[in-house]
């Protein structure tokens, strides 16, 4: 087994583990050592300059897709074809320079129905169900008066920020919508038209 030198913060399958912490990987299962026959000091340098990439500031398209689960439009079948177009269409607006995240809210009272709704959908980053109109994600997009939309479903609303992850907390900076697209059918066009975004806003937006 080898093992990558101390004091470093590493992310590891999403996990962030502080300095100080030592990292046991086996040799098999993830390939060989990536590190094996280089000199100390070129270890440290190549793990330095991971390090400093991992904390640059990354702009980030978060694309929310919001559904109902007593809402007949939420479940046409061609409402699912576009909803699995988006992220194809969008990341290459983002280019190499902005992340895409796909994330998908349920609208119902039982969180466990929402989530096999959401799943039958499209493939998510990140899933949020429950609550009815009062999950963490609703009362943020719809009941939060500074930037609230339109409380209707089906819905995709599209926000620009940038994430900045430092060794012990992350910021998010300057988010803000850059797309918002109400109904099945207006949905539909977005996609038919290859789902554009206003290119002066594919910048960094903080």
């Amino acid at each position: 087994m080898n093992r990558l030198r101390q004091g470093l913060v590493l992310v590891v399958f999403g996990v962030l583990l502080p300095a100080g912490t030592y990292l046991w990987v086996s040799g098999g299962g993830f390939g060989g050592d990536p590190f094996e026959g280089l000199p100390a000091d070129s270890i440290q340098a190549l793990i330095a300059a991971r390090e400093a990439r991992a904390l640059l500031p990354r702009g980030e398209l978060k694309v929310v897709v919001v559904v109902g689960q007593e809402c007949t439009a939420s479940q046409l079948r061609t409402l699912k074809r576009d909803i699995r177009k988006i992220r194809g269409l969008i990341q290459p607006q983002a280019g190499d320079t902005m992340d895409v995240r796909l994330v998908g809210v349920a609208v119902a009272w039982d969180a466990r129905a929402g989530t096999r709704m959401l799943e039958a959908l499209a493939e998510f980053d990140e899933i949020v169900s429950g609550g009815n109109w009062l999950n963490t994600a609703t009362e943020a997009l719809f009941w939060d008066t500074r930037r609230a939309a339109p409380p209707a479903v089906p819905q995709v609303i599209v926000l620009a920020r940038t994430v900045q992850r430092g060794r012990q907390a992350i910021e998010v900076l300057g988010e803000r919508r850059v797309g918002e697209f109400v109904g099945a059918e207006e949905i539909g066009r977005w996609v038919n038209a290859g789902a554009p975004l206003p290119a002066p806003r594919l910048t960094h937006p903080g």
